[in-house]
C-alpha cells in the first residue's frame, strides 16, 4: 500500500473508497425506480426509454461525482465526521472515536485495496477505449463518406456512446452502470431502426439488412454501435421490424 499512498493521499483514498461503496446502493435506487416504472417504459416508444435510461445513467454519474464531493469536502473542511465514521460512532464511545478513526486510516487496508483495484479496473478499460477510437480513426481513413440520412448521425449518437464510454470506465466496478448501459444500447439501435423504418417505407428490407450486416458484427469495435450487439439482439431487432415479436411501437 505505500506505493499507493505515494500517488494518493491516505484521507483521499478513505474519500474514494468511500465513494465506491455509496455508489452501489446509489446503483440500485436508480435501478429500483427504472423497475417500478417498467409498465409504463415497455408500453412506451423506444426513442421515450433511450431518454429515461440516458438521464438514469447520467442521474447515477451526478450522485456519485456529488458524494465524492461531499466527502471531500467533509473530510478536509469542516473537519466533521465521515459517513462512515458516523456509524462507527454508534458503537463506540465519544473517547474511542479518534484512536479508531487514527488505526483505521493508518493500518487499514481495505480501501486501499478497493482504490487500488479501481486504478487498475480504470486503467485498462481506459486502454480499450483509446484503442477502439485508434481503429475507428483507421476505418475512417479508408471509407467512403455518406449522406445524413444515417440515423445515428443525425440523432448524435456517436457523441452519446463516447459519454456513456467515460461513464463505464469510471465505475466500471458498478453492475448497475453496465446494465443502463445495456439498455442504452439497445434502444438506440430500436430509434434508429425506427427511423430508417420511416424513411424507406420497406421494413422487411430494413430487417434484411440488418441480418447481412449481422454477418459483419464481430469485425467492428463497441464505439462503432449498431451491429456489434449480441446476436439475439440482432434478432430481436429483425422480429420487431417484421412484427413477429419483441416491441410493437415501430
Amino acid at each position: 500500500m505505500i506505493n499507493l499512498e505515494y500517488l494518493l493521499s491516505d484521507n483521499l483514498i478513505q474519500v474514494i473508497g468511500q465513494t465506491m461503496l455509496h455508489s452501489l446502493w446509489q446503483g440500485i435506487l436508480v435501478a429500483g425506480i427504472l423497475v417500478a416504472c417498467w409498465p409504463f417504459l415497455r408500453e412506451s416508444t423506444a426513442a421515450n426509454r433511450y431518454a429515461t435510461f440516458s438521464v438514469a445513467l447520467l442521474v447515477l454519474f451526478g450522485l456519485v461525482t456529488s458524494t465524492f464531493a461531499y466527502l471531500y469536502g467533509v473530510s478536509t473542511g469542516s473537519g466533521a465526521m465521515s459517513v462512515l465514521a458516523e456509524m462507527e460512532f454508534l458503537s463506540v464511545t465519544e473517547g474511542q472515536v479518534g484512536t479508531a478513526l487514527d488505526q483505521d486510516a493508518g493500518s487499514g487496508i481495505f480501501f486501499p485495496i478497493l482504490v487500488m483495484i479501481w486504478i487498475a479496473g480504470m486503467g485498462i478499460m481506459s486502454i480499450k477505449l483509446v484503442l477502439e477510437w485508434v481503429y475507428l480513426e483507421r476505418l475512417k481513413i479508408h471509407s467512403t463518406p455518406l449522406d445524413d440520412k444515417l440515423a445515428h448521425i443525425r440523432r448524435h449518437d456517436f457523441l452519446v456512446n463516447i459519454l456513456q464510454s467515460i461513464v463505464e470506465t469510471v465505475l466500471f466496478f458498478n453492475p448497475m452502470v453496465w446494465w443502463l448501459s445495456r439498455l442504452i444500447r439497445e434502444e438506440r439501435e430500436l430509434c434508429c431502426d425506427d427511423i430508417a423504418a420511416g424513411v424507406t417505407g420497406d421494413k422487411r428490407q430494413l430487417a434484411y439488412t440488418l441480418a447481412k450486416l449481422e454477418e459483419w458484427r464481430m469485425e467492428v469495435p463497441s464505439l462503432a454501435l449498431g451491429f456489434n450487439s449480441k446476436p439475439n439482439k440482432a434478432i430481436d431487432r429483425i422480429r420487431r421490424l417484421i412484427g413477429q415479436g419483441g416491441h410493437t411501437k415501430v
